[in-house]
């Protein structure tokens, strides 16, 4: 009877911080959802400039670094279906995104600069290269 009287005060303290705490908790949640469609937004443009300026290779591998970061968040996800944001793995992906944009695109500007000294030394003509206003790298003409 005593075990009735302590299960029934626990449900009743149980229901009455689910009272309190439920709606708080329902908006942290949904402010974290929100901030992970954001940065899915961003991740989506970042990838579609990259892909614009990377070579084959290296957006294969950014291509499965995403994946990683995806499937890691879909682990994060608790049984009710509440993201949990990783900020460092963010972070980490954000980052090395970036960089294989930054250095993707440096690294074929450079080569294809490079074959243009090379094939002056040899006096054939190739076209110049240049950066567009729209971040690609091809002839100026």
């Amino acid at each position: 009877m005593h075990d009735d009287y302590e299960a029934a005060a626990e449900l009743a303290a149980a229901m009455d911080r689910e009272e309190r705490e439920g709606p708080i908790r329902r908006e942290i949640e949904r402010q974290n959802e929100l901030e992970i469609a954001e940065w899915e937004k961003i991740e989506a443009e970042r990838l579609a400039d990259c892909h614009r300026t990377m070579p084959a290779e290296t957006l294969m591998m950014v291509d499965t670094i995403r994946a990683q970061y995806n499937a890691a968040i879909a682990q994060t996800r608790d049984a009710e279906g509440r993201a949990t944001l990783v900020r460092s793995r963010e972070a980490a992906v954000a980052g090395i995104i970036d960089g294989q944009c930054q250095s993707g695109g440096e690294a074929r500007f450079e080569r294809e600069r490079q074959a243009r000294i090379d094939e002056m030394r040899e006096g054939r003509e190739m076209p110049v290269f240049v950066r567009r206003p729209d971040g690609s790298i091809g002839p100026a003409n």
